[in-house]
């Protein structure tokens, strides 16, 4: 990932608060956890080592876009602080921190942005952060937690390449990594995912068992058992990003079976980008990898070959329907 060096901030001209070389970030990790496009908080955790003199208080540069700041150390105890200006504060330590020591902080705060969106099936929402680095910075993490039931936009993404993404309870994680940032510099992230789906009607799902009831025993257990395999093969799509569900669609028209090259050529995905994706295939069973010569080759599994044909089938749905309503509008205006 490129790092974008600022030339300087006008703050350090009028004013220099504490030579940039007395401190080095050993290690920085930003949590974004995004509960809604309009509910977004963010954690820092922050290890700064004193290579110089010793002090009382530290200077960071922080993100300006932020409410409800609170700053805590590593015991949890609350440090006071004052903001020099929109994105600079002065923290006051409980002790001093001696040369060749460290202190890890940690900051919390409401991120107070505006998602812009772009209309569309689905409507998808860009997230932009950036993140400032006051110190040089040895290791930086960047974990961004996507709201429930929102997965990245096809084939927009983000930007830059992200490191690896998981998934827990229909909420999409996505990490970058990068090490050795310079001192007064920042980094932009873009995130661009899908709106999240609406509920579903569930009034279906509470008529049929009561049908059953009536119609008898039998059909209640051949309607219970058809809806759990159904239900079933929906989550198993839904913990899909479009990237894999592409990757899935790509091999089920090869046969069932193409090379990691091949995938990488149709694409245009980096060699890194394409490993990504096809680790959560495997590991959730959809597709197999064995040595091929030089190179790797990817076969679907049946469940694999199963989840690619509904994909496919449910894509086609959509074009029918969308194809059906430019029909009635060009009636209607006839």
């Amino acid at each position: 990932m490129d790092t974008i060096i600022a030339n300087n901030f006008s703050s350090y001209e009028s004013e220099p608060r504490l030579a940039l070389g007395n401190f080095t970030i050993s290690k920085h990790t930003t949590y974004v956890n995004m509960y809604d496009i309009d509910n977004i908080i963010i954690d820092e955790d922050i290890t700064i080592v004193n290579n110089q003199n010793d002090t009382d208080f530290l200077y960071i540069v922080i993100n300006q876009n932020q409410s409800d700041l609170s700053i805590s150390d590593y015991d949890n105890n609350q440090l006071s602080f004052e903001e020099i200006s929109e994105t600079e504060l002065h923290i006051n330590l409980k002790s001093n921190l001696t040369q060749g020591n460290h202190i890890t902080i940690s900051l919390h705060y409401k991120l107070d942005i505006v998602l812009d969106s772009v209309s569309g099936k689905p409507r998808y929402y860009i997230f932009p952060y950036t993140q400032y680095f006051t110190y040089f910075t040895n290791q930086y993490t960047l974990h961004v937690k996507l709201p429930s039931g929102c997965f990245l936009h096809y084939p927009l993404d983000c930007f830059p390449d992200y490191n690896s993404t998981d998934t827990s309870r229909n909420r999409l994680f996505i990490t970058w990594e990068d090490e050795n940032l310079g001192s007064v510099s920042f980094s932009d992230y873009i995130i661009f995912f899908d709106e999240a789906p609406k509920p579903r009607n569930i009034w279906g799902y509470v008529v049929g068992p009561l049908i059953g009831l009536i119609a008898g025993a039998s059909a209640v257990y051949l309607w219970m058992k058809r809806g759990s395999t159904r239900l079933e093969e929906e989550i198993e799509q839904i913990y899909l990003t479009k990237n894999q569900q592409l990757l899935l669609k790509l091999i089920e028209e090869k046969q069932g079976k193409i090379t990691q090259q091949q995938l990488i050529v149709i694409t245009n995905f980096s060699k890194s980008k394409v490993s990504r994706n096809l680790t959560p295939l495997e590991e959730n069973g959809l597709v197999e990898k064995e040595k091929w010569g030089r190179e790797y080759k990817v076969s679907l599994t049946k469940k694999g070959l199963k989840v690619a044909k509904k994909i496919v089938a449910e894509e086609l749905q959509n074009l029918e329907k969308l194809n059906q309503t430019d029909i009635s509008k060009e009636e209607g205006t006839m």
